[in-house]
């Protein structure tokens, strides 16, 4: 994004340690000879700070709690979702969308961004019904009660897995990453050249899944 936004949500927090972040390597001690004679193959080095050393189980928990509490209250403030009448006559007709989403290329394929002012507002973490849409095409129709993912090819257990048992067998994490679309820098290439593309709010953040790696 083009746009500095305050992480007006996490002022309290200095050292991420939300599950599912990977922490730094926490080295051993610096050995080094009791020589007086130090030669050009011995370094004096200072001991670096490891986040480990005061890591706890509980500082998981709370950071957990806490995005928790802040994507509740963005979903609460929030307008409800629609079956916009923008899709009546297109094959996305049967999808809700939130009704401040800016329409990029026209009714269909979707292809929208939230407002800037709305994504700023809601800081680090975006809540759902915001988040920006990339289609070629329709929206497949598919339903979680016959929705299956094929795990095959090199693998020691091809498997099939449905959406009920990657829920219910398998950990979730929380990661606030931030998604972006491959264009979302085209305001800045239009300075130069026009371009045929979007230009601000192509910008996502907060994931919220299953690891594939958990699967595999």
């Amino acid at each position: 994004m083009a746009a500095s936004v305050d992480n007006r949500q996490f002022n309290n927090r200095h050292v991420p340690t939300l599950n599912g972040f990977v922490r730094p390597y926490k080295s051993g001690p610096n050995h080094r000879s009791d020589s007086p004679v130090r030669t050009h193959n011995n370094f004096t080095t200072k001991k670096q700070f490891s986040v480990e050393e005061e890591y706890s189980s509980s500082d998981d928990e709370n950071e957990a709690d806490h995005y928790n509490d802040v994507i509740r209250k963005g979903n609460s403030e929030l307008e409800s979702s629609i079956l916009d009448p923008r899709d009546e006559a297109t094959a996305d007709n049967w999808i809700e969308r939130n009704s401040t989403m800016v329409r990029l290329t026209g009714k269909h394929p979707f292809n929208s961004e939230p407002p800037l002012t709305r994504l700023m507002h809601h800081g680090f973490i975006t809540p759902v019904p915001l988040h920006y849409v990339r289609n070629h095409g329709p929206v497949p129709k598919a339903s979680w009660d016959d929705w299956t993912i094929e795990i095959t090819g090199l693998v020691k257990r091809p498997t099939r897995l449905t959406m009920d048992q990657l829920v219910n067998e398998y950990p979730s994490k929380e990661f606030p990453v931030t998604l972006v679309c491959a264009g979302n820098r085209r305001k800045e290439q239009n300075m130069v050249k026009q371009t045929i593309g979007f230009q601000l709010g192509f910008c996502w953040n907060f994931h919220f899944g299953v690891e594939r790696c958990s699967a595999l």
